[in-house]
């Protein structure tokens, strides 16, 4: 995906910051009834708590509190990562692959993560400037977890999707995801944004057969 000429990384910073708060703010009277929607159906599923919420490390390290709608089972536990040692002796994190037919996810939770309605609370985070609709993933990491080479990815405030979303979504590892985030850290304009959240709708279409 090739970029246009780059702005001055100041100019596309507010630029991307506008679009981020007058994108979210269009959308709002469409998206308020269907997330009023989705609150009802996850309460009456199992009388639970609605949204989920968990910590995650976003620009320069910074911690913030990432919202979704809650898909699993309340009180179901995350599983940790495996430390690996890595030859040069380094700290390494290998976090575990999704699972296919988790029983942890409700009902209400399948048809959330299918059609990737489960990602509409962090419009919130957009509006508060902790993330924004384009850029690296926000992890559960904290910052010493993170290695010297990894930590470039904290660059630019994380999206809710990204290049790799659109360009290799077979990349299952951290690494392999890395490449990806960093191509678009280094590349990032306004034209490459537009292009990733067209390509990401037409692929939340396509994942629930629209």
């Amino acid at each position: 995906m090739e970029a246009q000429a780059p702005l001055d990384r100041k100019t596309y910073e507010w630029l991307k910051r506008a679009v981020d708060i007058s994108f979210v703010m269009a959308l709002m009277p469409a998206i308020l009834p269907v997330m009023l929607l989705v609150t009802l159906l996850i309460y009456l599923d199992d009388r639970e708590k609605v949204f989920f919420m968990q910590p995650r490390t976003g620009y320069g390290g910074k911690r913030f509190m990432m919202y979704k709608f809650r898909t699993m089972r309340s009180g179901s536990k995350s599983v940790p990562p495996t430390v690996v040692i890595a030859p040069d002796g380094s700290v390494r994190y290998a976090w575990p692959e999704k699972v296919e037919n988790d029983m942890r996810i409700t009902r209400v939770g399948r048809i959330l993560r299918k059609t990737s309605l489960d990602e509409l609370p962090q419009l919130l985070n957009i509006l508060k400037g902790d993330m924004t609709l384009v850029g690296p993933r926000p992890t559960t990491w904290n910052l010493d977890m993170y290695t010297s080479h990894q930590t470039a990815r904290l660059g630019m405030r994380p999206g809710i999707t990204g290049l790799w979303q659109v360009s290799a979504r077979d990349a299952t590892n951290f690494d392999e995801r890395l490449i990806w985030d960093l191509k678009y850290i280094e590349k990032a304009c306004l034209w490459m944004d537009v292009k990733i959240v067209y390509l990401t709708v037409m692929g939340v279409f396509q994942k629930a057969g629209v």
